[in-house]
């Protein structure tokens, strides 16, 4: 499967075969994390900054959290 994320200006739709539907590359690519981002820089934010980020207050954000991580939906 072709790397999504390369820049490479003379691939284009035509190049892919009939098993690469362009929804699979895109939904079986790899995509950049910020490891531990939650963790360290979101973890720094102020309550304001946090409340621009998320729209939401920290404590509704952990009791969602909290809330989705026990839920049957969460199965890690």
């Amino acid at each position: 499967m072709r790397d999504v994320y390369t820049s490479d200006s003379s691939s284009n739709h035509e190049d892919w075969s009939d098993s690469d539907s362009q929804e699979d590359v895109f939904v079986n690519a790899v995509r950049a994390k910020n490891e531990n981002f939650f963790e360290i820089t979101v973890s720094q934010y102020d309550k304001d900054v946090f409340r621009e980020h998320f729209r939401m207050s920290r404590a509704v954000v952990n009791g969602l959290t909290a809330r989705f991580h026990n839920s049957d939906a969460y199965k890690y």
